[in-house]
């Protein structure tokens, strides 16, 4: 965690952008935004939910169509998640 103005301790979040980049961000504490996971295989997918972590429901094989908390929504460490493949 880097300092922050007032001494104090921030958090460092990662988002994940459908390029593959990576972007950090500082904000409230614990909290992250959910990764646009569709049009990712499962591998992937599992490999980009581990950073945060979050526990991921995989449904189906293929790549991703659909998830559940949407991407973007502002989601807590260890939130669970349903991802639907095709």
């Amino acid at each position: 965690y880097p300092k922050g103005p007032d001494k104090g301790v921030r958090p460092l979040y990662v988002n994940f952008h459908d390029d593959g980049s990576l972007e950090e961000e500082y904000g409230e504490e614990g909290l992250f935004h959910m990764p646009d996971l569709r049009g990712k295989t499962v591998r992937s997918v599992l490999r980009l939910t581990r950073e945060i972590p979050l526990e991921i429901k995989v449904m189906g094989s293929g790549k991703a169509m659909r998830q559940k908390p949407l991407p973007g929504e502002r989601i807590a460490q260890g939130t669970s998640a349903e991802v639907w493949f095709k």
